[in-house]
């Protein structure tokens, strides 16, 4: 064995440890954390454990390179690890205070930023871009080595465990794979990682290496993918302009894509683009900025469309934020002609900070405008007059009531319902995620007294699981089918289709009506559970889905010379003005017999 390999790995951990120590006892909380997550019925605070010790990564290190780079002094050390190790205090009681969703949102920003600070805190106030592109390159590549290395290791212990398991008859509960990785990823690859932390900045500025893989991948891969990114995003531009139609919202993550692809071949090629035989990147660079200023403001005005439709939420807010960045780093990119590449992570870091804490944050001006919907719709009704509820119930418009049930549902699983608490006498109850969002949001639209008017309410009845054995005796002939799709039958075709007045299922051979079943005893199903969704079934698209047994949708169609037992797997109806009506329908099968004659 090569005890001088394994003595290296221990020196390697010593120096990581030595250097990293706020890091390190944070990873080794986060992995202890996360093990106590699996498995665990009361995660609270252990998640929250969790997340603020996996952010005490970043942190931790931005404060020791920080400390490292500009020279600062023991005691000053000393005082920046306090206020770091009281800000993840504070975070760890904040989570406790967010909702579920929110504080996923919140972890995953937070996260990003101080990953950006860490970039760049050793090159505040110093102009090194040789060094700084050599620092980044080195962390850059030590993390992707240390997550090759840390994945082996999951991956070799896991199949010892699951040996040990099949071959042996020795059980390992499936939990025990989960805790493997949260071992390895938040203690083996922090410490692999920490360990290959450059130290040496006047090195760093002048090492001018260039690996030839990075440099081929650059130039042979991202670039021309980034190419083919602008040339459909300009053709789409084209087509916008022809057609005079918004933006879809999908642009937003074409975009999104785009500027991170091109950023990064840009940051990759940066020494190549120093070189004055190199002017093809620097103009390749300018074309880049100047075509990604047009798709920047395609998506502000996607998102413009969708604030107005639906108001802001944190995603949108973050991706209009972007945008405007993206767009201003393109502007000054554009007029400077700048080769400089400091100021990505800088602003970014910058960004994210900003827009993570204070009344003009993702979270609190999301939470506003949602808020703010509901006061606009509830105000118009009636409903909402001088800032309390008027007691119900209240019959509003079926899409004034999707839009104040989408941004209490909004509200429920990202910020709680305590903005609302002002307008109801005696206050409402606070948002419970435990028993289901469905569940809690029916709860509160029933506490504000709202029911949506008559017309307009779309349910989709659809079959439970699969459906029971049918008998099949006394039929002639099977007819599998889907939709209102024809089938040939003796060589006429066979088709199910909705009646003229939509009440009704209709069994056509070639152009006679053979059969027919009312819609009614399904219209009464639709009717069943109330004007909210209640438990059990839950909206997508604007639709109310109701789960029911296979019997509920078998119905007997009957005429003079035909029967049939229609099977089907899913029917829609929907709430008009002048009642409800079936909209659409796919089915499974058709059984046919021919009447005996008198």
């Amino acid at each position: 064995m090569n005890f001088r390999f394994l003595q290296g790995i221990v020196d390697a951990v010593k120096r990581a440890a030595k250097r990293f120590p706020g890091a390190v006892i944070c990873g080794i909380t986060a992995s202890f954390a996360g093990i106590l997550v699996v498995g665990s019925e009361g995660e609270g605070p252990w998640l929250r454990l969790f997340f603020a010790g996996s952010l005490g990564l970043p942190l931790f290190t931005s404060v020791v390179l920080l400390g490292e780079r500009h020279r600062v002094a023991s005691g000053s050390r000393w005082i920046f690890n306090g206020l770091s190790a009281a800000f993840l205090v504070v975070l760890y009681f904040l989570f406790g205070r967010w909702e579920d969703e929110s504080q996923v949102q919140r972890y995953f920003h937070l996260s990003a930023t101080l990953h950006m600070a860490a970039a760049m805190v050793p090159y505040l106030g110093v102009r090194e871009p040789n060094g700084f592109w050599q620092f980044n390159r080195a962390l850059f590549f030590r993390f992707g080595l240390a997550g090759i290395y840390a994945g082996a290791l999951y991956l070799g212990l896991a199949l010892a465990l699951a040996a040990i398991d099949n071959l042996l008859g020795i059980a390992v509960p499936d939990e025990t794979y989960e805790r493997l990785f949260f071992l390895n990823a938040f203690i083996v690859h922090p410490l692999f990682f920490l360990a290959g932390v450059p130290s040496d900045f006047a090195d760093l500025e002048r090492n001018r290496e260039y690996p030839a893989g990075l440099k081929v991948f650059s130039q042979y891969v991202m670039l021309p993918l980034v190419a083919v990114y602008v040339t459909i995003l300009t053709v789409y531009m084209g087509k916008i302009l022809v057609t005079g139609t918004w933006p879809s919202g999908w642009i937003s993550y074409l975009v999104s894509s785009l500027a991170v692809g091109g950023i990064f071949s840009l940051l990759m090629v940066h020494p190549e683009r120093l070189r004055e035989e190199r002017g093809w990147i620097h103009r390749y660079a300018l074309a880049f900025w100047i075509s990604i200023l047009p798709s920047a403001v395609m998506v502000l005005l996607a998102l413009w469309q969708r604030f107005q439709q639906y108001g802001i939420t944190e995603r949108r807010y973050l991706l209009g934020v972007l945008a405007v960045w993206l767009a201003g780093t393109a502007i000054y990119h554009i007029v400077t002609r700048t080769r400089e590449i400091r100021g990505i992570p800088f602003s970014l870091a910058v960004v994210g900070a900003i827009t993570f804490v204070g009344p003009w944050s993702a979270y609190s001006v999301a939470e506003r405008s949602q808020v703010s919907r509901i006061e606009g719709i509830l105000s118009a009704s009636g409903v909402l007059s001088d800032d309390e509820v008027s007691p119900g119930p209240w019959e509003i418009p079926f899409e004034d009531w999707l839009q104040v049930e989408g941004a209490v549902r909004y509200l429920v699983e990202n910020h709680g319902t305590s903005a609302l608490q002002p307008w109801m006498d005696g206050g409402l109850p606070v948002a419970d995620t435990a028993s289901g969002a469905d569940q809690e949001v029916s709860r509160i639209l029933q506490e504000l007294g709202l029911r949506p008017a008559p017309g307009g309410r779309s349910v989709q009845i659809r079959l439970a699981g699969r459906r029971e054995p049918v008998s099949v005796v006394g039929f002639e002939r099977m007819v599998i089918g889907e939709g209102n799709g024809e089938v040939q039958v003796g060589g006429d075709p066979l088709q199910v289709a909705l009646s003229q007045d939509s009440l009704a299922l209709v069994l056509r051979l070639g152009d006679r009506e053979e059969a027919r079943a009312s819609v009614a005893p399904l219209i009464e199903r639709a009717e069943q559970p109330g004007r909210v969704p209640a438990a059990g079934s839950f909206r997508f698209n604007e639709t109310e889905r109701v789960d029911v047994p296979g019997d509920v949708l078998a119905l007997d169609l009957s005429g003079d010379t035909l029967s049939a037992l229609l099977l089907l797997r899913s029917i829609t109806l929907e709430d008009r003005t002048v009642g409800w009506i079936a909209t659409g329908f796919s089915f499974d099968a058709v059984l046919l017999r021919r009447n005996e004659e008198p």
